[in-house]
């Protein structure tokens, strides 16, 4: 498991490998009702990004960076996740499951 100094260094991490995917993908840009559940809590987000690698989703409950979450979202279910950071109400996760499984999710994204 890597370990960053900052979640700028995270992110940039995170830039290069959405740069050099051999995969196609969409992100889905539309706004989705979520639920973030970690230990006992469970908080209502909006999910406003969303790729096969993570989702940025609004909450306005702080979270510990490098938790592992459960993002839940009706139309695809759960998507296990790490906290990267979080800056005011927005929290950028790290999907810990398969690329191509989230990815096929995603793409049946109602829109």
């Amino acid at each position: 498991c890597a370990t960053f100094a900052s979640g700028k260094e995270a992110m940039s991490v995170l830039a290069r490998a959405y740069e050099t995917r051999s995969q196609p993908h969409r992100a889905a840009a539309s706004v989705h009702s979520g639920r973030l559940s970690y230990g006992a809590n469970e908080h209502v987000c909006t999910v406003f990004n969303i790729s096969p690698w993570g989702a940025w989703v609004r909450l306005s409950h702080p979270v510990e960076v490098w938790r592992t979450v459960t993002l839940y979202i009706d139309s695809v279910g759960a998507l296990h996740c790490r906290v990267l950071w979080q800056r005011g109400d927005t929290i950028a996760l790290q999907f810990v499951q398969d690329a191509n499984w989230v990815n096929g999710k995603i793409l049946a994204f109602p829109r």
